[in-house]
């Protein structure tokens, strides 16, 4: 029989201000893009984070409200990668197509925060973040009040380009991230729809 083991029972990890809620974020984000928002688990993140079953609800009264805060770091992300992509451009055309190759980018890089913001799980929560989503719809119908001031379109609601403009750009990303048209041999496939959203470019 073997001696037993003299080393101490491992302890729980401890958190202070805050640290174990953004460290749950961070295991959330990771298993939403590996697994989806399906399989994101209060309990499941304890275990990885080494703190107790029941320290999560501490942070979140429950798994909607840890996926609310995800869909809100979602959110913001999209909106400042399509902020960020107008910096190298110059005309507001072009600020356009790059915002809209920028949310094209964004479903393919993130596509497990993308079909949360849009879909399944997210469907349901999307009341809880909606100052996040209109901030980047804002940022769109800016965008086309910029186009507008060139001539295009002006005598159009701008709320109604920016929603026309977004089915387009939407509905590239969708079929882009499920595969359904495969671009041709040696194009990539953000250059090939970002070559499709292209085409209705103002």
């Amino acid at each position: 029989m073997s001696p037993k083991s003299s080393k101490p029972p491992a302890k729980p990890r401890q958190y202070h201000h805050g640290g174990l809620r953004e460290e749950l974020l961070r295991l959330g984000l990771a298993d939403l893009e590996s697994y989806g928002a399906s399989k994101v688990s209060l309990r499941d993140l304890a275990t990885r984070a080494g703190v107790s079953k029941t320290a999560p609800y501490r942070h979140f009264v429950d798994r909607e409200a840890l996926l609310s805060a995800l869909m809100q770091i979602g959110w913001s992300a999209l909106r400042a990668a399509m902020a960020d992509a107008t910096d190298s451009v110059e005309s507001p055309t072009d600020k356009l197509f790059a915002m809209g190759r920028a949310y094209v980018g964004f479903a393919l890089e993130r596509p497990g925060m993308y079909r949360l913001l849009f879909s399944g799980d997210g469907k349901s929560l999307s009341g809880s973040v909606c100052s996040e989503s209109d901030d980047s719809f804002a940022l769109l119908v800016a965008q086309i009040v910029a186009c507008q001031a060139t001539g295009w379109r002006a005598d159009t609601a701008p709320e109604t380009l920016a929603l026309s403009y977004w089915s387009l750009v939407h509905g590239a990303a969708d079929l882009a991230l499920e595969g359904l048209v495969q671009p041709p041999s040696g194009m990539d496939t953000l250059g090939f729809w970002s070559k499709i959203v292209e085409v209705l470019q103002p």
